[in-house]
């Protein structure tokens, strides 16, 4: 099995774990759901998020191994619903040396990031 095949089943194994902990969406939330349009762009919306999040963002090397799909989570309590991207971002820290590959998720709606993280 591949690293990136191996970091892609352990990301989805832990968005699993969690996912089973929080309160789901009834199927009439889920079909009266705003997702919003679908982000032709996410890469640049990735993009342009994290270069505010990372030390170098010139260095970045993103991985995007699947298009958006829709998602939802919980926000302060109420759900909300949008695109989500995953994938695994690499960039270089300030000691100049790559971290090496980390899982990201991100949800977008209207073309604005709602939430995103970066395993540390």
């Amino acid at each position: 099995m591949t690293r990136s095949i191996r970091r892609l089943s352990m990301l989805a194994l832990l968005t699993i774990t969690v996912a089973a902990c929080l309160p789901r969406p009834t199927p009439d939330q889920l079909a009266r759901a705003d997702y919003g349009p679908y982000p032709d762009q996410f890469e640049e919306i990735v993009k342009r998020h994290f270069s505010r999040a990372l030390y170098d963002p010139y260095s970045a090397v993103y991985e995007f191994p699947r298009a958006a799909t829709t998602e939802w989570t919980l926000m302060r309590g109420k759900i909300v619903y949008g695109w989500g991207v995953k994938g695994f971002v690499n960039a270089r820290n300030r000691f100049g040396g790559y971290v090496g590959a980390r899982p990201f998720a991100v949800l977008i709606r209207n073309g604005q990031v709602l939430w995103a993280d970066i395993a540390r």
